[in-house]
């Protein structure tokens, strides 16, 4: 009488013959991000020290590498345009660049603007 059941020991049974099987899963990821416009806007308004355009440039090549259909390629330069155009940012923010930090920072919003010549004063002129 067959009962539907094998006589074989079951591998996940602890008195049965052990066998590893592996499964490969294919994930289709989302394909990485290339940052064309952030990239656009560093090169246009946060261009400083080049890191603006060279942002860009890494940025064309990612997305050049995702139409090929390289992911790990385009991934990698995607990572370091993301990088340059952080970097862009924060120069092009005023917060970091040196050059426009003293104007920011001298700035008296308690008085009226009222334009003065450096060390000069408004009685030595009405004295004459």
């Amino acid at each position: 009488m067959n009962s539907g059941y094998s006589n074989e020991a079951y591998p996940a049974q602890p008195w049965g013959p052990r066998e590893v099987q592996h499964t490969i899963v294919n994930v289709s990821s989302e394909p990485p991000k290339d940052h064309l416009v952030w990239s656009l806007w560093s090169f246009v308004y946060g261009n400083i020290c080049c890191f603006g355009l060279a942002a860009l440039i890494f940025s064309v090549k990612a997305r050049d590498r995702k139409v090929v259909g390289d992911q790990d390629g385009a991934q990698e330069y995607a990572s370091t345009a993301r990088w340059l155009n952080i970097v862009a940012t924060v120069l092009a923010s005023g917060s970091v660049d040196p050059t426009m930090g003293h104007l920011i920072h001298n700035i008296d919003i308690s008085k009226p603007f009222t334009y003065m010549m450096p060390h000069t004063s408004t009685h030595a002129c009405l004295e004459k």
